[in-house]
């Protein structure tokens, strides 16, 4: 890793833990630079790097001050990235789950109505390959995504699509992260258990149960949160579809 990669990960974790927390002035390009025994231009570099993921904004002679969270680009891979890495993990975590129970609802109950055999083709080879793959947290994490992501694709939603690559590698650390749970859970929280979910989503899908898929779904990123953050169960229908 070069040495401007190097200060903008060190910079950008710092300030997605809260340790540089919004409205923090950062210090001066010139501090940095001996700080980390680099040139003033490596300096910059890394800061207009942080400057173009909406994390920090630059002012003439008033200093480089780290912008609300709000305003940040969540959705950058290296900014995903840093909050994994983070002690903001589990809220991280919490925040990716809200986003899926969003989307991949919605999703499925679109893949049970226009999926094609070729498209359950597809999600069975990726359920048998996480089948057997129990016992290896990163084919499993891999697998698991594959699954989800045929399954976004099943849906022939062209933007759905585009999200879900955006977020790969969000979702396969998650998944990862899940997997060491699992390999300590016992009785409901079994990976076993946790397939049978995945199972679910396959049979409605192939059904093409509309309203089953959705169900399946929900209920199986519900599980997984409850599982990995340690969460309560979620108000009953607060993620499904209203009538």
């Amino acid at each position: 890793m070069r040495r401007r990669e190097q200060i903008l990960h060190s910079l950008g974790c710092r300030i997605v833990s809260g340790d540089l927390p919004p409205g923090t002035v950062l210090p001066k390009v010139e501090t940095v630079g001996v700080m980390e025994g680099v040139s003033r231009t490596v300096v910059r570099e890394a800061l207009k790097g942080l400057e173009a993921r909406g994390m920090v904004a630059s002012v003439p002679k008033g200093g480089t001050t780290v912008r609300p969270r709000s305003e940040w680009q969540w959705w950058n891979r290296e900014v995903l990235g840093w909050a994994m890495e983070t002690s903001d993990g589990p809220e991280f975590y919490r925040q990716l789950t809200e986003v899926r129970l969003g989307l991949e609802p919605m999703a499925s109950a679109l893949a049970a109505q226009h999926s094609t055999p070729a498209d359950h083709d597809a999600m069975r080879f990726a359920f048998e390959r996480m089948a057997s793959a129990l016992d290896d947290d990163v084919s499993w994490a891999q697998a698991d995504y594959d699954f989800h992501r045929t399954l976004i694709e099943a849906a022939h939603n062209d933007l759905m699509t585009s999200l879900m690559s955006v977020l790969r590698d969000s979702l396969v650390q998650s998944r990862k992260a899940t997997m060491a749970v699992l390999r300590k859970a016992e009785g409901q929280t079994s990976r076993q258990t946790v397939l049978g979910y995945h199972h679910q989503v396959l049979a409605t899908v192939i059904q093409h149960d509309i309203d089953g898929a959705r169900a399946a779904m929900t209920e199986l990123l519900e599980a997984v949160e409850r599982l990995a953050l340690h969460t309560p169960p979620r108000p009953r229908g607060s993620h499904r579809r209203r009538p």
